[in-house]
């Protein structure tokens, strides 16, 4: 899997001790220690936006009464 550090954060890798770049870092997908990472919030699995691009909203899911 690929993960990336979240917005203004520094992980390092524990094998090579060098801080992954925003770009990402292919990592063993069953690895504790970024399964931790994920878990706490440090890195995710999904690649950042472009600085000027805006995720859209989520649109609220309507309620039908019968």
């Amino acid at each position: 899997m690929k993960v990336f550090p979240v917005a203004g954060g520094r992980v390092r890798d524990p094998r090579t001790r060098a801080v992954i770049s925003a770009d990402g870092c292919e990592v063993p997908d069953n690895d504790f220690y970024w399964l931790r990472r994920i878990a706490h919030g440090d890195v995710t699995t999904e690649a950042p936006t472009a600085a000027g691009e805006e995720t859209p909203p989520a649109t609220p899911v309507e309620e039908t009464h019968q």
